[in-house]
């Protein structure tokens, strides 16, 4: 009686979000706060992983329902503890893997730290860019999977091929991502049905998200990607509830989770010599939900009329902890969901800005003039300075009017009708000087590809090494734009062949 309930439980939780992702089709604003939550624990611009979160909290609940209706619990219940080492050093070899694969490539262009690659083509472009905090290099498992099941998604999803027909390394170690994954899949769903006759549906919600997580980033980010902070401390809080017997209140267990994922982020740290994965709205959002955790059971459990001064005073701390590390993680979480708002940052106090807001797009049609462009733009503001290369371009524009980032974006899609994937990221128009590596492959002369001034960069200096050019640039976007404006350049004006850039 007991499992059919529960099954009728998990039923429920599925349908719930069934009907959630319905809301998240028919309103784009109830798909922007989904996207926002989503990016927080998943990471990613793309509204493909909200596809898939949403596609994973949907099936899994209706698969574990059935599950239970077969009673399949009585015959894989005796191997519980084999299927999660199965899942746990399948997900670790896959870590290990992306790890290892990075810095074998990186240990050959030291000390080299990020790296970038295009492929633009009429009918297909797409970049990736990696570091070891944000590693894709795995991700071109997801190109190899569509060419073996023969799928195509178009051109609007990031499919992992830029680093797939780069990498020499990628047949080899492609089917390895593969094999670990069906590996981490099979183990996980039979790990999952051998206990779902025990589960409560918050250890079941605990589970399948931090198992979610813990797949995308070894495919998609790395063992050290900040948003790894929750995912582990997610799964940490189901695994010390269900295992640690020692602990025998929520907040110890909170507390205990807490350590143990803060000690297995400093143990990859010692392993892999890099800092702690982390930033402030990711500690911040541990830290809410370590508090909601902890909160709503001790109310639960309080009897109001005899708490006692000790458990006043918890209560207390934990009731602050929310509050503080709501505000904390509210603004980003806004800019997730909703997109920054287009600001004069000379008007706001910067002294070590230029005038207005800088926009940088990528996704742009090639075909779409600066002329038309500009136009565009002029309903928002002034147009201060508007270069565009290609699917790339760089806006500095005296805002009129009250808007955002992802307003222009959706703009822009709905006007334009881009046949690939665009993004709008608003930043200060801040002069940051930097080096640019290219490695071409062969011997060439840089000015027949780069121009000394193009998207936000102004060549300052270039040191020509044959199959490799330093440019020395003034450059007005962050790290990885100035990456992806640099191969755009260079593809737009002719370069065929394969070629990397890198800091």
């Amino acid at each position: 009686m007991a499992c059919n309930k529960r099954s009728i439980t998990f039923l429920v939780f599925g349908l719930a979000f069934a009907l959630l992702f319905l809301l998240t089709l028919a309103s784009s604003e109830f798909a922007s706060l989904m996207h926002a939550l989503n990016r927080a624990v998943y990471s990613g611009y793309s509204k493909g992983k909200l596809i898939v979160s949403f596609a994973w909290f949907i099936l899994l609940p209706i698969l574990t329902s059935v599950s239970l209706y077969f009673r399949a619990y009585k015959y894989l219940c005796r191997f519980e503890l084999v299927f999660l080492a199965i899942f746990l050093s399948a997900i670790i070899s896959g870590f290990i893997l992306g790890a290892l694969q990075f810095k074998t490539f990186a240990s050959g262009y030291r000390p080299r730290w990020m790296f970038a690659t295009i492929i633009y083509e009429d009918n297909y472009r797409n970049w990736e860019a990696s570091k070891f905090y944000h590693n894709h290099f795995p991700k071109a498992t997801l190109y190899f999977i569509k060419q073996l099941l023969g799928i195509n998604f178009g051109n609007e999803f990031d499919d992992g091929r830029p680093w797939f027909e780069f990498l020499d390394s990628a047949k080899l170690f492609c089917p390895l991502y593969l094999t670990l994954l069906l590996i981490v899949l099979f183990a996980f769903l039979f790990y999952l049905f051998s206990i779902a006759d025990q589960l409560h549906i918050l250890d079941f919600f605990l589970l399948i998200a931090s198992a979610l997580g813990l797949i995308i980033y070894m495919l998609d980010g790395g063992l050290a990607s900040a948003p790894m902070s929750i995912v582990l401390f997610m799964f940490f809080l189901f695994f010390v509830s269900r295992y640690v017997k020692l602990c025998e209140t929520p907040l110890q267990r909170a507390l205990l989770a807490l350590a143990l994922s803060l000690a297995l982020n400093l143990l990859s740290v010692g392993v892999f010599g890099y800092y702690v994965p982390t930033n402030s709205f990711q500690m911040f959002l541990v830290l809410f939900v370590f508090s909601v955790y902890a909160l709503c059971f001790e109310i639960k459990k309080t009897n109001i009329k005899k708490i006692g001064l000790v458990k006043g005073l918890q209560i207390f701390f934990l009731v602050l902890l929310l509050i503080y590390s709501f505000f904390r993680i509210f603004p980003t979480l806004e800019v997730y969901a909703f997109g920054k708002m287009l600001v004069d940052y000379t008007e706001l106090g910067y002294t070590d800005v230029q005038k207005g807001s800088a926009l940088y797009i990528y996704g742009l049609p090639p075909e779409l003039s600066e002329t038309e462009l500009s136009k565009f733009f002029q309903r928002y503001g002034e147009i201060l300075e508007l270069n565009k290369t290609g699917w790339v371009a760089f806006i500095r524009i005296a805002p009129k009017v009250s808007i955002r980032d992802k307003e222009i974006e959706k703009a822009l899609k709905k006007e334009f009708r881009p046949k690939t994937y665009l993004y709008v990221i608003e930043l200060a128009p801040r002069a940051v000087y930097e080096s640019i590596y290219v490695y071409w492959g062969r011997e060439t002369n840089s000015k027949k590809y780069i121009r000394d001034r193009f998207a936000d960069m102004k060549v300052l200096r270039r040191i020509e090494k044959g199959e490799e050019t330093v440019l020395i640039v003034e450059a007005r976007t962050g790290p990885t734009w100035q990456l992806l404006s640099v191969l755009t350049e260079i593809k737009e004006n002719g370069y065929k062949g394969k070629v990397l850039v890198a800091k």
